[in-house]
């Protein structure tokens, strides 16, 4: 279990290299959920199993177990997407605030970090682009 968690963080970890659009752009939930299934098969058959089961009441080793799954102390990819789900559809700073704890999203200082990355490097993108249109005239 121990390699299967330190595959999945591996998998949830983003280059330190990869900007926030190659990030946005290559996102997937089908991938993600595929790529799980492949890097930790015991854990993926886990949840799998417990999730399955119809009980009314929440069992507290689930949701612990899938609150550790998703936290790291690195932002991981899928925090980031949720984070920017969460901006983009106008959830209020409570619910980002008991996501982010729950370490299901980042805080809300960290989605802003992110969008200010997002701006800089669209920023040095238009400037390249108009640079080689402006010595095409």
């Amino acid at each position: 279990l121990r390699k299967e968690g330190e595959a999945i963080q591996k998998l949830l970890s983003r280059p330190s290299k990869m900007s926030m659009r190659d990030l946005l752009a290559s996102f997937s939930m089908q991938d993600l959920s595929r790529d799980l299934m492949t890097v930790a098969p015991t854990l993926w058959g886990v949840l799998t199993s417990v999730s399955s089961q119809r009980k009314s009441r929440r069992e507290k080793e689930l949701v612990c177990f899938y609150s550790n799954l998703c936290y790291a102390q690195k932002a991981n990819n899928f925090q980031v997407i949720m984070g920017f789900f969460l901006l983009g559809s106008g959830a209020g700073k409570g619910e980002m605030a008991v996501l982010a704890q729950a370490g299901l999203s980042v805080s809300l200082t960290a989605i802003n970090k992110h969008i200010k990355q997002l701006s800089r490097e669209n920023i040095t993108l238009v400037q390249k682009v108009l640079k080689s249109f402006l010595c095409s005239i």
